[in-house]
């Protein structure tokens, strides 16, 4: 994450880790899980990730 931010605010690591707060931190996560779910969503044959419970929730639904 350090890298990223760096890359994204054009520091070195060692200045993000004496600029950057916890707040910093989740903030750019949330923004690299944002960013990867759109570019998984592109992929042909994307699958979301959906658990087996909730499967079987829709199967039922639908009369499965």
């Amino acid at each position: 994450m350090l890298d990223r931010m760096g890359q994204r605010y054009g520091l070195l690591p060692s200045e993000v880790v004496q600029r950057a707060s916890t707040w910093d931190m989740v903030i750019m996560d949330i923004s690299l899980s944002v960013e990867k779910y759109h570019n998984d969503r592109q992929q042909p044959g994307y699958i979301p990730p959906v658990s087996t419970e909730e499967l079987l929730k829709i199967k039922e639904r639908v009369g499965g």
